[in-house]
């Protein structure tokens, strides 16, 4: 099995690749940039931005792919707050939909899906589990929650 990482140049995909890799798996990582990480060596590079479709869909995703969509724009204090809507949703919700509806073209059903603990907003139960209430913080925290919701249908 193939496993494709968008966004997998970030810090979660920093440590998933080197992991598949010593695991024996075939790893692509899908990202708009490229570090100069030691993995690369072993891993295929594709440049990626998720906010055009054309550009996931020449991934090239086949059916038996694992994908994960470890892509997003992280939370940004200098963004000024009448802004962060058309900062976040391009990559964090039209970019997860342009990853699942490339999934669907190529048949492909297997998806990782990472979001954040921002959907749940402010703590109201201790422990936190996934039954928490849902209150996203902010255009960050909600555009996550959509993707929860795409990821759900």
């Amino acid at each position: 099995m193939r496993h494709v990482i968008f966004g997998g140049d970030g810090f979660v995909g920093r440590h998933l690749a080197p992991k598949l890799v010593a695991d024996g798996e075939e790893v692509v990582v899908a990202d708009i940039v490229k570090s100069d990480l030691p993995h690369y060596r072993t891993v295929r590079f594709v440049q990626c931005d998720v906010i055009d479709p054309a550009s996931v869909a020449a991934v090239g995703l086949k059916a038996d792919d694992m994908v994960y969509n470890l892509s997003a724009k992280m939370l940004s204090p200098i963004q000024v707050r009448s802004k962060r809507h058309d900062f976040f949703f391009p990559v964090n919700f039209h970019g997860t939909e342009h990853i699942m509806q490339a999934m669907d073209r190529a048949g492909a059903s297997k998806l990782v899906h990472y979001t954040t603990d921002m959907i749940y907003g402010h703590t109201v139960t201790q422990p936190m589990t996934e039954e928490h209430p849902v209150a996203p913080l902010g255009e960050y925290g909600w555009s996550k929650q959509k993707t929860e919701e795409l990821a759900a249908e």
